[in-house]
């Protein structure tokens, strides 16, 4: 997936110099041109995705996947899930 962006100039890699594992990845001014262009379709998309699910439903379904991730890696909740307040 990366490599793909990359070769798309959406993002550039960079390699750590003390540790070449690490890859130092940032977003290119195209990159940041494309999110803009899509957060409305993003925003559109998510608004559709929970047309008709209630506030607790959300959490509900919040905690769930909160906890099959943590059953799959074994950490805690993920940024990606959060719970709104």
């Amino acid at each position: 997936m990366l490599a793909t962006l990359e070769r798309k100039k959406y993002i550039v890699k960079q390699h750590f110099k003390t540790d070449k594992r690490k890859i130092n990845v940032n977003i290119t001014p195209i990159g940041k041109q494309i999110i803009i262009k899509s957060e409305p379709f993003f925003t559109e998309f998510v608004t559709k995705m929970e047309n008709g699910i209630s506030d607790s439903e959300r959490k509900l379904l919040t905690s769930i996947l909160n906890k099959i991730q943590n059953n799959i890696i074994g950490e805690g909740p993920s940024p990606f899930f959060k719970t709104k307040k």
